[in-house]
């Protein structure tokens, strides 16, 4: 309630590691969908409880988009459609965002244009969740640094970043460390860099298991 006495005075909010859940998070996103427009940039709200409903509504605040209704002058303007969200850093790193939380994420990075740094390390991702993310990449052209340490991603999320990757106007940092990725996806990814990937992939601490076929 504070915060949203004066919201435009921030750009960025911190609420690490202190027992914030979903229902916080919604309570906050729902604050922010009321704002035509607001300042914030950067939210980090890493080791706490927040799962994939708050996640949900986080990515549709991404979404958000501006109507007739928020501008009336928007046609004026030709700004109908386009994305307001202003957060440019999201990290959530160590929640509960798994497997359901990453494809809400997903699907906002499809639309979202102002993004550029995306941590959801440490959040018990599967490798179904971490190829649909690495899946909207090509859709999103602001996203810079992706950090998906410490999940369970494996080969074939490796084959689809290393798609992915090649020629992205604006991807320079992928972390994948501490990831079970297994040793045919880890070549995948070593081929696309010695081809001259951009972007700075990390894998360390990564396991590479060899495919049981």
């Amino acid at each position: 309630s504070e915060y949203f006495k004066s919201p435009n005075a921030c750009k960025v909010l911190i609420v690490s590691n202190c027992n914030f859940i979903s229902k916080d998070l919604i309570t906050l996103c729902d604050g922010w969908m009321h704002l035509v427009r607001q300042n914030l940039e950067e939210f980090i709200a890493d080791e706490n409880q927040i799962d994939e409903t708050g996640v949900e509504v986080l990515a549709l605040y991404m979404k958000r988009v501006m109507t007739v209704e928020l501008d009336p002058k928007a046609y004026l303007h030709k700004t109908i459609g386009n994305c307001i969200c202003p957060l440019k850093k999201i990290s959530l790193a160590w929640n509960n965002v798994k497997e359901g939380g990453a494809l809400h994420v997903a699907s906002a990075l499809r639309v979202n244009s102002t993004i550029k740094h995306l941590d959801l390390s440490g959040n018990s991702i599967t490798d179904a969740g971490a190829q649909r993310l690495a899946a909207a990449i090509p859709y999103n052209s602001s996203l810079e640094t992706l950090s998906l340490s410490q999940n369970y991603v494996s080969s074939p999320s490796c084959f689809v970043f290393a798609n992915v990757l090649r020629g992205h106007p604006s991807m320079r940092v992928l972390d994948l460390s501490n990831n079970p990725l297994g040793e045919p996806g880890a070549r995948s990814i070593f081929r696309t860099i010695m081809k001259g990937l951009r972007c700075f992939v990390m894998m360390r601490s990564c396991t590479f298991p060899l495919d049981p076929s």
